[in-house]
């Protein structure tokens, strides 16, 4: 689990970047002007469809393994 937190007070401008597992994410918001709540917005969208889509695809894969494993073991 990485993350980087980098804050500009002066303009109000932060840049979260992290990394969890292996689903990264970007947050880019300015909360002076308010000049990307309209892309925050389609950017949250993007980013819960792809969430979705690497949790299903991690949550299958890890079915698979754990099916593998368990044959493995029995085996």
């Amino acid at each position: 689990r990485l993350y980087i937190v980098v804050q500009i007070i002066g303009w109000r401008l932060y840049i979260v970047v992290q990394t969890i597992g292996w689903r990264p994410y970007i947050v880019v918001q300015t909360i002076g002007w308010r000049l990307y709540s309209r892309t925050n917005n389609w950017l949250q969208t993007v980013h819960s469809r792809t969430n979705n889509w690497l949790e299903t695809v991690h949550s299958r894969t890890n079915n698979w393994l754990e099916t593998k494993h368990s044959r493995t073991n029995n085996w």
